[in-house]
């Protein structure tokens, strides 16, 4: 259109300006494009950097919700049973293979909750279970103690965090606080890891604790009297992300805080060793930070690109866009140009159009070079006629190699009938383009042999009645790979389902069943094909009888609720025991006694969306603790039975010693008197009558003490409280002790048993003889009242008290027989101590038999 003379403008000034007009149009326009074209691309790496960061945060916390899952298993263990023993807890960290299936996991725990005034028998008992060298670590008096009791794995450093008191760090004791009052597993912030086996290679450690109570609590007040402890986990933060985000942070990096503690004091991971977030002057061309709640503990997520994450991106498309637009425009002006001159210029304009095509052709070849895909041109009889530096790299083989070889030699054997079908086939229908290897996968062959999976997309032009076919290649390895992994996580995830020894179900908000695991198929019969979309009273009905969907609609509220009783069922069916079951079906092999916890289910954008519910099996457990507790009444029984024949036995010799010993002494005294005033005229034989008189004297009153040691007659003749008061003033005299024995006047007429009458005597004395003996007190007090149905004793005294590890010692029979007294009559004693403040023995014993 450009050679039309009524096109020019007639002015000649306008002449001249026409060509810088098309320059600047042409110029601008590419300028634009090129404009636009960095645009598009750095929002589409914005939304892939987005992408990116959306799937690690759905990482972090699918990996955190499992993780829950663990210590709420772990949970449920304690809250099934009364005691779990350091075996039991390790085979159950052992079964879980947590350095294989939960890598991050430092150490799996559990930490019992202990009461100040507790604190010296719970060492004690620890102790005498085996672990002799425990004790609750740091130092210091506080109201209460979390101390560590299992650790595993429990090996190395591990050991020293055994007695370590949680409540003693303040980090700590905020988290533990959280989850006892809200029943919720909850996260710490960074933390000083105590069994940090290499100090050079320190990392940023959380806790996470779930807490176990003795009875489901709803009530905050209610869940701080029940709770028993907590099972937490510990994790190094550098170990858990390098799993859950990957170890390559070239491109992106990663900065974890914790919330509460902010900027730098609570950075808990990140990716490259060097601070951005908060650096001044660091440049990033894409930044990105998201505060999410991981296990109820607020983080804030740094994500940022690498100063060359949009560089990589750029590629050269732009820099051609602008470089070909500018082309354009020159080529353009060029013509402006051209048209204003004579047509004598004409050949001269040529040569100068001929240099610029050329030119272009060169930036045309400079781009196909550039570009980060392969690309082969091939005409007609599949021979090379163009390979890109793209495929040389890709296919590993030099362009002046492949040039003029059959496209053939770079696809799989296999495949070649199938490309020369497919060739044909496009070839014939007359498409411009299109993209190969929608249905079936492509495979590509380097120059070595090496195979490879490829998205190819092919078009067809025509030049000179000749066909070529271009064909695009991506290699997709890497997309492979990840969609292998995601295959593999997916099996992982089945596998564990099918192979976790307790059953898990997963509801839907209506009670439909939406996961049955193996387990499950086991235990009720019920194939997973059967229950799935079932509701649950489909399954169930007899789970009408049992208090289930109140547990089901505050697990929606978004509680979690373990069973206070286990339930037993028939294996192999749907049935449940009724209600009050006799205890004889304890010992029936066809019945499984179960443990039930529900727990929210909740999405990625954490709505409750259903309910997960877990099924442990623990009759072996249950049957062990039936046969325990048979065996101590037992044993209780044969004791109280010991105790009875023992002070029957005292009271047939207390009297048989009075009756003959007793009797033959006063003869003896009597007769020597006779003989003392017979004998006044021998002197000699009077001194020794009156000397035998003093023996006779002494063996009357040791007699007598044997009798009241053994069965005091005052005991049977006025009952227990006149005994106790005979006993105090007795003690009194022997131990040069100041006795107060006061008895309420409710007390002072009540009448007991005559076995728990002695029962009582028996453990008053022995209290005193402790004082007598070991208390190095100058005072003791007897103070006896009634509490409700309850007749309650107290001991007091001034000595020098003694600490609980004392009354754990070999040996100390006095004290478990005094708690066996008690015992054997429905009662309790209780013994507390201050070093330097005295003792104070309280018994309690039900004035209903």
């Amino acid at each position: 259109m450009f050679g039309s003379t009524t096109d020019v403008p007639a002015n000649p000034k306008l002449k001249k300006l026409l060509p810088w007009f098309v320059l600047a149009t042409s110029l601008g326009c590419a300028l634009v494009a090129w404009y636009c074209l960095r645009h598009a691309i750095a929002e589409k790496a914005r939304t892939q950097f987005e992408a990116t960061v959306h799937n690690r945060l759905d990482d972090i916390q699918h990996w955190m919700r499992a993780y829950e899952q663990v210590l709420r298993g772990g949970a449920a263990l304690f809250g099934a049973s009364r005691e779990v023993s350091r075996a039991e807890w390790r085979d159950y960290v052992a079964g879980l293979s947590v350095e294989q299936s939960y890598p991050g996991i430092a150490a799996l725990g559990y930490a019992d909750a202990v009461a100040a005034a507790d604190v010296s028998a719970y060492v004690r008992a620890i102790v005498d279970s085996g672990l002799r060298n425990f004790t609750v670590h740091p130092s210091g008096n506080r109201p209460d103690y979390v101390p560590v009791r299992y650790l595993e794995p429990f090996t190395g450093a591990n050991q020293l965090a055994i007695g370590f008191d949680m409540l003693s760090e303040d980090v700590r004791r905020a988290s533990l606080e959280r989850a006892r009052d809200s029943g919720e597993p909850v996260l710490t912030g960074k933390v000083a890891s105590i069994q940090e086996a290499e100090p050079n290679k320190v990392q940023a450690t959380t806790v996470l604790y779930v807490p176990v109570y003795r009875t489901a609590s709803s009530t905050v007040e209610t869940r701080r009297s029940a709770l028993r402890g907590f099972v937490y986990g510990e994790f190094r933060m550098s170990d858990l992300l390098a799993r859950v985000l990957g170890k390559d942070f070239t491109d992106i990096d990663v900065e974890i805080f914790d919330a509460e503690e902010g900027q730098t004091k609570g950075l808990l991971f990140d990716g490259d060793g060097t601070l951005h977030a908060f650096a001044e002057g660091y440049f990033t061309p894409i930044r990105s930070a998201h505060k999410v709640t991981v296990s109820n503990r607020p983080w804030v997520i740094q994500f940022s690109a690498r100063p060359n994450y949009l560089s990589g991106a750029y590629g050269i498309a732009p820099t051609a866009a602008l470089l070909a637009g500018s082309t354009i425009g020159v080529l353009l002006f060029a013509l402006s140009w051209v048209q204003g001159r004579t047509r004598v210029t004409a050949q001269e304009l040529a040569q100068k159009m001929s240099g610029a095509l050329r030119q272009s052709e060169a930036r045309l070849d400079g781009i196909i070079r550039g570009a980060m895909e392969a690309i082969i041109t091939v005409d007609d009889q599949q021979r090379i006629v163009m390979f890109n530096p793209a495929a040389e790299i890709m296919l590993g083989c030099g362009a002046q190699e492949a040039i003029g070889t059959q496209l053939e030699r770079f696809i799989p054997v296999r495949f070649h009938s199938s490309h020369r079908r497919h060739v044909e086939n496009f070839g014939r229908t007359g498409a411009s383009t299109r993209t190969m290897g929608t249905q079936l996968d492509l495979y590509a062959v380097r120059a070595n042999g090496e195979e490879f999976p490829i998205d190819a997309s092919i078009s067809g032009t025509e030049q000179d009645g000749k066909k070529f076919f271009t064909v695009l290649l991506r290699d997709v390895t890497q997309r492979k790979r990840s969609e292998q992994a995601i295959k593999e996580a997916n099996q992982f995830s089945q596998e564990i389902m099918a192979n976790v020894n307790e059953g898990i179900i997963v509801y839907d908000r209506q009670m439909r069943v939406k996961t049955w695991n193996q387990f499950m198929e086991e235990l009720t019969g019920v194939k997973r094909e059967y229950a799935l979309g079932k509701e649950m009273y489909e399954i169930f009905p007899t789970l009408r009888e049992h208090p289930i969907q109140h547990s089901f609609q505050r697990a929606l509220g978004g509680e979690s609720v373990v069973a206070s009783e286990p339930i037993g069922r028939y294996r192999g069916s749907t049935e449940f025991l009724p209600a009050g079951s006799h205890q004889q079906e304890m010992d029936d092999a066809r019945i499984a006694w179960t443990l039930t916890a529900w727990a929210p289910h909740r999405n990625e954008r954490n709505e409750i969306i259903g309910v997960i519910v877990t099924v442990l099996d623990i009759t072996q457990l249950k049957r062990s603790q039936d046969m325990l507790q048979r065996s101590n009444a037992k044993l209780r029984e044969l004791s109280a039975h010991l105790e009875s024949a023992r002070e029957a036995e005292r009271t047939r010799v207390a009297r048989e010693i009075h009756d003959e010993l007793a009797g033959a002494l006063t003869g003896i005294k009597m007769d020597l008197s006779a003989a003392n005033d017979q004998a006044k005229a021998v002197p000699e034989l009077q001194h020794r009558i009156q000397k035998l008189t003093r023996l006779a004297d002494d063996a009357v009153q040791t007699t007598r003490r044997i009798i009241n040691d053994l069965r005091p007659s005052i005991l049977d003749n006025l009952g227990v409280w006149a005994a106790i008061e005979w006993l105090a003033q007795d003690v009194a005299v022997r131990a040069s002790l100041q006795c107060q024995v006061i008895h309420e006047e409710a007390v002072a007429e009540l009448e007991l048993t005559a076995a728990k009458s002695t029962a009582l005597f028996r453990i008053v004395q022995e209290s005193l003889s402790n004082v007598w003996r070991h208390a190095n007190a100058t005072s003791v007090s007897v103070h006896s009242y009634l509490d409700g149905d309850h007749v309650v004793v107290e001991i007091v005294d001034d000595g020098k008290g003694l600490v609980a590890a004392d009354l754990a010692k070999v040996g100390h029979w006095g004290v478990m027989g005094m708690h066996e007294r008690a015992k054997s009559h429905g009662g309790e004693v209780s013994v507390v101590s201050t070093v330097g403040h005295g003792t104070t023995v309280r018994v309690r014993l039900p004035l209903a038999e």
